[in-house]
């Protein structure tokens, strides 16, 4: 049984309730933040490759909406961490398809229209795990907070160490994950712009990974 904010929920009193959107059907509340509001988290990459699943995102989506009776803010990031890896995220289009007259941008980067959001580089194939499609300014922010931590981790550490990148990820090579530790790859297959990676770990059995999502290491 899992026990969420929402079981224990007081209208009176002074505290944030955080829930999903699926738990917070038939709820109200005078004031709403839907944060992560970007192409790739909400809705997710699935959903521009799958048609029903982006209809049922925008349905859920509209649910969120529909929880705010006074005020709704709907929040996204220019850069984020993603498994220990920075990506650029263009924002949600389910913000981009509000009417304008019924927004009010409070950030330093206007949405706009659709339009403009695909004018600068993004796109409804846009992959949310790479930088390769997001602007310039992003991807150098990006790069330069990934040497930041990669200088930090290798400091603390006290040890270098050296990421998977796709140049890498072939069969046979030596890796190590986080969490289980150290395996060998056993296929690594190209998809869209991401890289499928079999691995079988010396203790944990075998596991499938995304390249993009996992931080890997050299071994």
């Amino acid at each position: 049984y899992l026990v969420a904010d929402v079981d224990n929920y007081d209208e009176e009193a002074d505290s944030v309730v955080m829930m999903t959107v699926h738990s917070a059907k038939g709820l109200e509340f005078p004031v709403v933040f839907m944060v992560g509001m970007e192409n790739g988290i909400f809705p997710g990459n699935s959903s521009f490759q799958k048609p029903h699943e982006m209809e049922e995102s925008r349905r859920l989506c509209y649910v969120g909406i529909t929880r705010a009776k006074e005020k709704l803010y709907m929040t996204s990031a220019d850069i984020r961490m993603v498994f220990g890896r920075t990506a650029a995220y263009a924002p949600s289009d389910f913000i981009t398809e509000i009417s304008s007259n019924l927004v009010e941008h409070i950030n330093r980067r206007p949405l706009g229209t659709r339009q403009a959001v695909q004018r600068s580089g993004y796109s409804n194939n846009y992959n949310p795990h790479s930088l390769r499609n997001s602007s310039t300014s992003f991807e150098s922010a990006a790069q330069g907070l990934n040497k930041k931590l990669n200088y930090f981790m290798n400091t603390e550490s006290g040890k270098s160490t050296t990421a998977l990148t796709e140049l890498d990820a072939v069969a046979g090579r030596k890796v190590r994950h986080s969490k289980f530790g150290v395996g060998t790859i056993v296929n690594a297959k190209k998809e869209n712009d991401d890289v499928k990676l079999t691995i079988a770990f010396d203790n944990m059995g075998v596991k499938i990974f995304l390249l993009s999502m996992t931080p890997l290491e050299l071994v």
